[in-house]
């Protein structure tokens, strides 16, 4: 198994902010992108917890405690690789939370980068 590097995951998230239709959000998310920092988080399956790697990208300023994240393992294997998730935790949290694309993450939560 190859080990994914920063550099890889922010080429992902370059292109997915470039189809984001809002250039305000595209503008926020490219002036607060971080380096990617991996993370070991457990996520919740029908056969109980299960560890995995997600990648947060972007704390969001008005919620410091809150970031955006993506991932492939956890829930990102059943498609939904784009999360709001607590900067401090090591859960992925919930299934609800995570979606198919950054833009429908960001439409859910617009409310976080109105106040920004």
């Amino acid at each position: 198994m190859q080990i994914v590097q920063p550099e890889q995951i922010l080429s992902v998230l370059r292109a997915a902010i470039e189809k984001v239709e809002s250039p305000c959000s595209r503008s926020k998310l490219l002036s607060g992108l971080i380096t990617p920092v991996r993370q070991r988080r457990t996520f919740l399956t029908a056969s109980g917890d299960a560890p995995g790697d997600l990648w947060l990208f972007f704390i969001i300023p008005s919620r410091r405690t809150v970031g955006l994240a993506y991932s492939d393992e956890g829930y990102g294997s059943a498609g939904m690789r784009w999360g709001i998730v607590f900067v401090e935790s090591n859960f992925y949290g919930d299934f609800d939370a995570w979606y198919e694309s950054l833009e429908s993450l960001l439409v859910d939560n617009l409310s976080y980068f109105e106040s920004d």
